[in-house]
């Protein structure tokens, strides 16, 4: 019985890191985002962007992840 309640309890918490992980990491990509909208033109041709592709990168919603985030 002991056994199986440590389980429950490990699992629970290995499930609520991996949902705090993932929230962690879309705040971090929407402040990611929100920081091209600064960058001076200058830093995005050092960076290979133009200012279109900076704003379009902006604008994304922060549920809009990467492709390679889904594998």
């Amino acid at each position: 019985m002991t056994q199986a309640i440590l389980h429950l309890t490990h699992s629970g918490f290995r499930r609520g890191l991996a949902i705090m992980t993932a929230v962690t990491a879309l705040f971090s990509l929407a402040r990611q985002r929100r920081g091209l909208r600064d960058l001076s033109d200058e830093t995005l041709k050092d960076i290979g962007l133009t200012r279109e592709q900076a704003q379009s990168e902006a604008a994304r919603p922060f549920w809009d992840v990467p492709n390679h985030w889904m594998r």
